[in-house]
């Protein structure tokens, strides 16, 4: 769920504090390389930059690896460039990787520590000896300059949503008049129930009030026994 962004926050917290106190990370740019699956502070890891942000995303639970390959001995930053989906910075969130390269993110990866919102966001960085750290963004660009940021979304299954939050989700006029009138979807609500009002504009167009009223009269003429709201 969605609280696993937590889990590879604390993780990158972790993680830093622990090679700061132990110096137990040691930066191993190898293949074939294990991505470990049980992690405790002072344990002795040998990854790079992309083995160490599925690590991270294997420890938090995330049962998709960045790389695409189910957490096996091989994969690099440009496999997590190309499994991943591109999102803008504003869209990254915690635990969200951004790569670096001229063609598909073949130099460097990065975990997101805070979310793209963040003008100059921190990220987890494993990219040489004395690493992790967390760093700003705006260092790892300077660092790799000239070379092309993507922002990749791993793949965190979301909290399912709530009967109420789907119904907050439709949109259209078919949704907008089923909610005025308390029927379809939403029949078990009260008409117009602000609760789950779904996603249209506060003003509806005029021609959705025009279309409704030519709905209403339409129902009465074909049943005119029948209340309309």
């Amino acid at each position: 769920m969605e609280n696993k962004r937590d889990t590879l926050k604390h993780l990158m917290e972790k993680t830093v504090n622990d090679q700061a106190r132990y110096g137990n990370w040691h930066y191993a740019a190898v293949r074939p390389q294990r991505i470990p699956s049980s992690y405790r502070s002072g344990d002795r890891v040998y990854v790079d930059c992309s083995d160490g942000v599925r690590m991270l995303a294997r420890l938090a639970g995330i049962g998709d690896d960045p790389a695409g390959n189910g957490y096996s001995d091989y994969g690099n930053s440009s496999s997590i460039w190309a499994h991943l989906d591109h999102i803008p910075k504003s869209e990254a969130q915690t635990g969200d990787l951004v790569t670096f390269g001229n063609y598909a993110g073949e130099h460097h990866v990065a975990m997101l520590y805070e979310n793209g919102k963040v003008s100059d966001p921190l990220v987890w960085n494993m990219g040489t000896q004395g690493q992790p750290v967390l760093t700003r963004l705006s260092n790892e660009i300077r660092y790799h300059g000239g070379q092309r940021v993507t922002f990749c979304r791993i793949n965190v299954p979301r909290k399912p949503q709530t009967p109420q939050e789907r119904l907050r989700a439709r949109k259209g006029y078919w949704n907008w008049m089923q909610w005025k009138l308390g029927e379809g979807h939403w029949k078990k609500y009260k008409p117009a129930d602000k609760r789950v009002r779904p996603d249209v504009p506060a003003m509806p167009p005029w021609r959705w009030w025009r279309d409704y009223g030519r709905f209403l009269a339409a129902r009465k003429k074909a049943n005119p026994n029948k209340k309309v709201k």
